[in-house]
């Protein structure tokens, strides 16, 4: 019965270490003694930088900034607060050691001589944002040559993207919202920009602009602390992965791209006009690209299928997909105003450039596919004048021609196609998605190809539409708003956990799950008795042990008595030859001193 318990309570351990094991933050006893030592670590922001930090009338703290790193305090037991102010003078603070460190910055050169620096808490993609009418025209980074660019004269990241464009206007502004105000009123043509623009641009009462396409560039923010406490930066950094980035994308959500309120995000009646009016709604899909979409056996199916039925409940709309062979024919079909909408579509791809894009709902890493003799690729920048397989008109190969110059890319008509040529040493990679080749290793035992690498640009999709059909882009951004984390997540495990299962089978996961438990209650008995027969086993060897070592100090003691014997005869013998000759002497010395005395000699002998 005892052993019995003690099965069970191993398991038990066992079954809860599993389920926690995530959710653990192992610090170190530096570390925790540096909590103890410093109870609270100050970092200073901007205070105009909302909403990664929003400051009401009382003067009370919230925003995206103080959410992550109240989290960060709950997971590790540290103390990190904020305090705000101008951003100059923060950093002047922090130089000075008058404050911790830094939070809402970039890692930068000048801040590395005095900080340490994190890893990135969040990561927004920079913009092009143009006023509502964009009298311009302005859709990618091509339309910007000429123009009036407005950028936040503290922001380095604006900076660097502006001194691209030498035949362009710079306006730097001290205040962000100046920026913004530049672009609404026309006195600058675009801005570079992120999730917060809008949400600063809404408090300000100006809702006039919209995003036109997405740059290769993204603003990367971490925290910065002193760089005498190194301890600090990695609480912080063990918290963050203990987080998670699901959490923080939760968070990023919540503050960035949720807050609209409901009005917003309701159908006004001029939509609901157009929906009532419109007979059906037709899109142009990829026929040959799973799991993200696919046209088989005349259906529609993949990852776009089950956004567009979430959709399709949300608009109370019949949806049809115009059947075509290639992703091309689906771009013709668009320009020539045959089709409605592209559900999956990037606004990097040059090809859309005359298409208005709502903000994306799907964002898929993109990868380098190479033969597995090749050497893992630390840095795809390092990687000179090399051929890369891209698939026609997809929006990687844009992404690729503007990111890295230094790739020589190789447009084929199919993901098999370019495959073959990698396996042929035609091409150095492929270029694609992480979805679709994760796909295509699960369902092929591919032994000559590996994922080998990541870029840091991801493909963010969206729904694209005709310029000319406004209302029709403003209904698909406000059914993106509502769609939540849970519900694409729900889509993304259908593809990724669960596909080509049609029913799954409990009864038999059940009797597995028996099976297992029985195997391993079997296992930690047979454990139980090895270790217990173990410890006799040594308590045993030890007294035998003990047993010989006794018996080989006497064997050893005996030895040196009979080698001090032996040693006391050789010198006995050795004395007793020289004692008998001094003997012999002696006697005749004696007799011969006897018979001169007349003496009878003491050996008893008479001389004649």
């Amino acid at each position: 019965m005892n052993k019995l318990k003690l099965i069970l309570f191993f398991l038990s351990i066992f079954l809860y270490a599993d389920a926690t094991t995530t959710k653990l933050l192992n610090l170190t006893q530096k570390e925790k003694a540096f909590i103890k030592k410093h109870p609270k670590i100050t970092l200073g922001t901007d205070k105009r930088w909302e909403p990664y930090v929003i400051v009401d009338k009382n003067g009370v703290i919230s925003g995206y900034d103080v959410d992550v790193l109240n989290l960060i305090n709950e997971v590790s037991g540290a103390n990190f607060s904020l305090i705000i102010g101008d951003w100059a003078q923060m950093q002047q603070m922090a130089k000075n050691k008058e404050i911790d460190g830094l939070s809402t910055g970039g890692i930068h050169k000048e801040r590395n001589r005095y900080l340490n620096f994190s890893d990135i808490y969040i990561k927004m993609q920079k913009m092009l944002i143009v006023s509502s009418a964009n009298p311009n025209n302005i859709h990618t980074v091509d339309d910007l040559e000429d123009k009036i660019i407005a950028i936040h004269k503290s922001n380095l990241v604006d900076e660097k993207i502006s001194r691209k464009f030498k035949n362009s206007q710079v306006l730097s502004f001290e205040e962000l919202e100046d920026v913004i105000s530049s672009v609404v009123t026309a006195k600058a043509d675009v801005m570079f920009g992120d999730g917060s623009t809008f949400y600063l641009a809404n408090k300000m009462g100006l809702p006039y602009l919209k995003r036109e396409g997405t740059l290769n560039e993204s603003l990367k923010l971490s925290f910065g602390v002193r760089k005498d406490w190194p301890e600090a930066i990695m609480i912080i950094n063990k918290s963050l992965k203990v987080i998670g980035e699901h959490k923080l994308l939760e968070i990023k959500n919540r503050w960035f791209f949720d807050r609209n309120d409901k009005k917003e995000k309701e159908l006004s009646k001029a939509e609901q006009k157009y929906l009532k009016d419109k007979v059906n709604l037709n899109i142009c899909v990829d026929p040959n690209w799973m799991p993200i979409e696919a046209i088989i056996n005349n259906k529609y199916v993949g990852i776009g299928a089950d956004f567009i039925r979430y959709f399709k409940k949300e608009l109370d709309i019949d949806i049809r997909v115009v059947k075509t062979q290639t992703w091309s024919e689906s771009i013709k079909m668009m320009q020539e105003r045959k089709c409605d909408v592209l559900p999956l579509a990037s606004s990097l791809n040059t090809k859309l450039k005359n298409l208005n894009f709502t903000s994306s709902y799907l964002q898929v890493p993109l990868v380098i596919v190479t033969k597995k003799s090749t050497q893992s690729i630390i840095d795809i920048s390092f990687i000179k004048k090399q051929k890369i397989a891209i698939i026609k008109d997809y929006a990687i190969g844009d992404i690729i021609k503007n990111a890295y110059p230094n790739l020589e890319h190789i447009e084929v008509s199919s993901m098999k196609e370019g495959l073959e040529k990698v396996k042929n040493n035609e091409v150095f990679a492929f270029g694609g998605n992480s979805l679709t080749m994760q796909y295509y290793f699960k369902d092929n035992d591919d032994e000559e190809l590996k994922i080998n690498t990541y870029f840091d640009e991801k493909l963010l999709l969206s729904f694209a539409t005709s310029k000319e059909d406004i209302i029709l882009h403003t209904i698909l951004q406000k059914i993106i708003v509502k769609i939540t984390n849970e519900q694409k997540e729900s889509i993304m495990k259908k593809w990724f956990l669960f596909e080509n299962e049609k029913e799954f089978d409990y009864a038999l996961f059940y009797k597995l799950m028996v099976v297992f438990f029985v195997i391993f209650v079997v296992l930690m008995f047979r454990s139980y008795n090895i270790k217990k027969l173990n410890t006799e086993l040594t308590k045993r060897v030890e007294e035998e042990l003990q047993k010989s070592r006794d018996k080989d100090k006497m064997l050893f003691h005996q030895n040196k008595l009979a080698s001090m014997g032996e040693m006391l005869e050789n010198i006995a013998h050795q004395w007793r030859q020289p004692l008998s000759q001094i003997n012999s002497s002696v006697l005749l010395i004696d007799t011969a001193l006897s018979e001169k005395n007349g003496l009878k000699p003491r050996g008893g002998r008479k001389t004649s």
